[in-house]
């Protein structure tokens, strides 16, 4: 959980703070006289003051989980939520400000303004750059569509007349989105340059509570494959192996999720336009927010006599909660960042996000490492042409030996021939028998 600086608006209306955060124990308390509560403070994973940076927050959040998870082979999630104004964009870093990307370095270190995407960007970058032949090896893809309306909005289309798209169940690939374009990125200044291209798309709209308040739910997605590693060559099979030699294909997943704020009609002044897209906002979390209360009940169920596996997750009842199905319960590392407005003229609204934060918690999620089955390496294909070709003569030495051994069984009762014994047949038979039995 993180708890902004008071706004200008909010300290020129002279609004005093009733949320206060303690990093240090991971607690956040409320202090408000004019709104009855019956829980006063919340604990989280870890909890950030108005005073933290962003650095800070990526750290302590999401930093462990790109170094350490993606190219491990897991599923990876990072969401922002709270009421609008929070400062979710901000931390995020969706309005397309990545200006560590910039200039001529291909991996220039973040700035201290950057968010978290712009830093796992980096990390994802950095980290591929040092892995054996990663270059080549480490093919990424990226999308990025928004929620507006409740219609999914490809942002990185160059097509003026483009449709909302259709989401769409796969028994392969599971929740997919029909003809939603990805473009392959090699560095973080061609993952900036298309934030760019889509913050201009997205829908955004000026409220009572936020002059620059974005309308729609946000999702950018990266998509890494990783190739087994070819550290091998063909003439050197029999050669010591490298014990961190992986012998395996993998594929993951990072999304990226700045969700639209929770909003109140009366407190933004909405109207018209406005007032559709908050009522559609609304909509996508109230049902995001029966997903995680399932969920979180499921969880607390788990390892108890009351557990119930057919439990109802209504995943299908909004795009958003349809989207994010594997970052909630499903396959994926999941981190959520929930941000706080500290004002006593937003305490109520803070409140039921540092609800909804706390049942968050109780969601278990069961996440996988993705490998991919490939074909076989040319240094795997060179030995076992080799173990082939060894099989092949260690069979023609047995047939050689048999046939000796034929020879030699036929020819002993010709020797006896003379002798007239009318019992040399049988013992012919039988010594032929045991011969090839032993053999």
């Amino acid at each position: 959980a993180r708890v902004r600086p008071l706004s200008a608006k909010e300290l020129s209306e002279k609004s005093s703070e009733s949320i206060r955060a303690h990093p240090s124990i991971s607690t956040i308390d409320v202090n408000s006289e004019g709104i009855s509560c019956d829980k006063r403070k919340f604990e989280f994973d870890s909890v950030f003051g108005p005073n933290s940076t962003q650095k800070e927050v990526y750290e302590k959040t999401a930093g462990d989980m790109i170094k350490n998870s993606i190219f491990k082979g897991f599923n990876a999630t990072i969401l922002a939520y709270g009421q609008t104004g929070s400062g979710k964009t901000f931390t995020m870093g969706t309005d397309g400000g990545m200006s560590s990307c910039g200039g001529d370095q291909e991996l220039a270190p973040p700035l201290e303004s950057d968010g978290v995407i712009s830093r796992a960007v980096y990390d994802l970058f950095q980290t591929r750059n040092e892995l054996p032949q990663g270059k080549e090896r480490v093919k990424v893809e990226m999308s990025y569509l928004e929620i507006y309306n409740e219609q999914a909005i490809d942002l990185l289309s160059d097509d003026p007349s483009s449709t909302a798209l259709t989401v769409r169940d796969s028994r392969t690939e599971g929740v997919i989105v029909q003809n939603l374009k990805s473009f392959v990125v090699s560095s973080p200044s061609e993952v900036q340059r298309l934030m760019e291209q889509a913050s201009h798309k997205r829908a955004v709209g000026s409220t009572h509570m936020n002059s620059v308040s974005s309308r729609s739910h946000a999702i950018c997605t990266l998509n890494i494959i990783i190739a087994p590693l070819e550290s091998i060559s063909d003439d050197n099979v029999d050669g010591p192996e490298t014990p961190a030699t992986p012998r395996e294909g993998m594929k993951a997943k990072l999304t990226l999720v700045d969700l639209a704020g929770s909003e109140r009609i009366k407190r933004t002044g909405a109207e018209g336009a406005r007032m559709k897209e908050g009522i559609n906002i609304n909509k996508g979390l109230f049902v995001l927010g029966q997903v995680v209360s399932a969920l979180s009940e499921l969880g607390q169920q788990m390892g108890s006599s009351r557990a119930k596996s057919n439990s109802h997750i209504p995943y299908r009842d909004s795009k958003l909660t349809r989207l994010l199905q594997d970052s909630l319960g499903g396959n994926s590392r999941t981190v959520m960042i929930a941000c706080i407005s500290p004002a006593e003229s937003n305490v109520e609204e803070s409140i039921n996000t540092l609800r909804y934060a706390e049942r968050t918690r109780n969601i278990k999620n069961s996440a996988v490492r993705n490998v991919v089955s490939g074909g076989l390496s040319a240094s795997e294909a060179a030995a076992l042409r080799r173990e082939n070709q060894q099989l092949k003569l260690e069979l023609a030495q047995m047939e050689a030996k048999l046939q000796s051994s034929k020879v030699d069984l036929i020819q002993a009762p010709h020797a006896h021939s003379s002798r007239g014994t009318g019992g040399l047949p049988a013992l012919h038979n039988s010594v032929n028998i045991e011969a090839t039995a032993r053999l």
